[in-house]
């Protein structure tokens, strides 16, 4: 007898745990691969969103559909009332469970870049690995743009990143690590910008970010030179620089290298007059990858290179630096590292002004490993 109602008792309970109150299935959703936020001249935002649906969408106003998805627009006091709004404009509603891409458009970023991202770091089913682009102009005309030969907007645009990030043209970031690089005090990020030229979609450098803000731009090569101090390792980021004179064609003045690893050392230190000194040593391994001379490799040549190579790339980081420090973005986390290891002068200073007084010492040397085939 006890045994039948332990049986029964048991079957009640699994009878009671075959459903889920939050579940959340998949015909019933509309799988964002990329959304672009933006701001109207009346101060609402503007969200764009693709989709990976191929299938047509009823009643659906204000948007463009191939056979890779759709892309539709709708405003809102705020990115979640907007994105309400599209729910209402398509026959599902949106799931940011696959969510690739978000793009932020460049006037956004100059006020708050972390405000509009708010909504998907509550959102429970967002993907904190979505990557972050900010561009410049409207993020829709630059979706839109891509879609003319790319359908697959999302896609697109998270392969396109993952090459350039390999090569050092742009840092690697998104939702998840945005937040440890930005609100911390003490530490800024770089992130990426593209926009539209000549009716492609073209990276642009990267943008500035200090207290929440996007402060200023690197150019690409600027770029690779910030992310040299990095603990972000490259995989053949391309440099071109003139190491000869007077030679014809002028092709053959300049030497195109790929930064095939690095070792960076960064040490910060207090004088006794309390004056914050930054030393960023980087080391170089290269390997040539293109240079009009097949006869004189020879090693006393080799280091002469290794020598005009260091010194230039170490003056283009002083100025790379000097433009970081102008635009207050703490980039490698001095700010932090003196909150960390010397709290009593961390709170005596003002880091707005202090970190623009910080000395900064700044070393490149460059060693050639392979020299190419010809040799």
């Amino acid at each position: 007898m006890t045994r039948k109602v332990i049986l029964s008792l048991l079957s009640l309970l699994v009878l009671g745990l075959t459903g889920c109150w939050d579940q959340s299935l998949l015909k019933d959703s509309n799988l964002i691969t990329c959304v672009g936020i933006d701001q109207n001249e009346k101060g609402k935002v503007e969200l764009t969103a693709t989709t990976n649906i191929g299938i047509p969408e009823v009643g659906v106003a204000h948007s463009t559909q191939g056979k890779g998805g759709l892309i539709v627009t709708a405003l809102g006091n705020t990115v979640r009332e907007a994105r309400i709004m599209i729910d209402r404009k398509t026959t599902k509603s949106l799931n940011a469970s696959e969510l690739q891409i978000v793009l932020v458009s460049d006037s956004f970023a100059r006020k708050n870049f972390i405000s509009p991202l708010n909504v998907f770091f509550r959102d429970r089913l967002s993907n904190l690995h979505a990557k972050i682009i900010i561009v410049e102009g409207s993020p829709s005309h630059l979706m839109r743009t891509i879609s003319k030969d790319n359908p697959q907007v999302g896609r697109y645009l998270a392969d396109m990143l993952r090459g350039q990030e390999k090569r050092f043209i742009v840092p690697a970031v998104n939702l998840g690590s945005i937040i440890g690089d930005i609100l911390p005090p003490g530490k800024d990020a770089l992130i990426p910008v593209m926009k539209v030229q000549a009716d492609e979609a073209q990276m642009h450098g990267t943008a500035m970010i200090h207290d929440e803000k996007m402060k200023g731009i690197l150019t690409a090569d600027e770029t690779v030179t910030a992310l040299s101090f990095t603990p972000s390792e490259p995989n053949e980021a391309m440099i071109t620089l003139k190491v000869e004179q007077g030679l014809f064609p002028p092709i053959r003045n300049y030497m195109t290298i790929a930064v095939v690893g690095k070792k960076r050392n960064l040490h910060v230190h207090i004088d006794r007059n309390n004056k914050i000194i930054a030393q960023l040593d980087a080391v170089l391994t290269a390997h040539i990858q293109e240079f009009d001379k097949y006869d004189t490799y020879s090693e006393a040549n080799i280091q002469k290179w290794n020598r005009e190579l260091s010194e230039q790339l170490t003056k283009k980081a002083k100025d790379t630096v000097d433009k970081l420090q102008k635009n207050q973005c703490d980039l490698y986390g001095i700010g932090e590292r003196i909150r960390a290891f010397h709290p009593k002068l961390w709170s005596s200073l003002d880091w707005e002004t202090a970190y623009g007084e910080v000395e900064f010492q700044v070393q490149v040397k460059v060693q050639i490993q392979h020299t190419g085939g010809v040799n």
